[in-house]
């Protein structure tokens, strides 16, 4: 069996072959022991390289959380801005609109005191024509009379 050498004697194996067959085995499991190691290490090697990349490339937590409020105080900070010019936008809009009602209700107040001098000019052309009617009444009542007094002497 294994490269055992049986002589004459019964189970007796040679000194030579003892000693070779260890030997090479050895080397043998050896080198692939040592092929196996360089192997692994170049594997763990590459792992390590690919995980350095891969991390340098992506954000850690505490960076993550720094872009995060930075992102969230330039968005406060856009609001903020934003609004406030759209405060004043809006502000000088209705501004200029509560003048415009102003101005519109000067007009209205203008318009209601010529209504209110046309009504007294009417009233006071009413009152002369009440009075030119009872004129025209009493002419009319002494036309009568004279129309009467007239037929009276015919």
């Amino acid at each position: 069996m294994n490269n055992l050498n049986v002589t004459g004697q019964a189970n007796s194996i040679s000194a030579k072959m003892i000693n070779q067959q260890p030997i090479n085995q050895m080397d043998i499991i050896v080198k692939d022991y040592t092929f196996r190691i360089s192997s692994l290490e170049e594997k763990v090697n590459t792992i390590e390289t690919d995980v350095s990349t891969i991390k340098s490339n992506y954000l850690t937590l505490g960076a993550f959380y720094r872009s995060g409020l930075l992102a969230l105080i330039v968005l406060v900070g856009g609001a903020w801005a934003l609004y406030s010019h759209t405060d004043n936008k809006y502000e000088s809009r209705f501004s200029s609109v509560e003048q415009k009602f102003a101005t519109i209700d000067q007009r209205f107040e203008k318009i209601d005191d010529r209504f209110q001098s046309i009504n007294e000019k009417i009233h006071s052309i009413d009152i002369r024509l009440t009075k030119v009617e009872e004129k025209i009444d009493n002419i009319d009542d002494k036309l009568d009379i004279l129309i009467q007094q007239k037929q009276a002497k015919n």
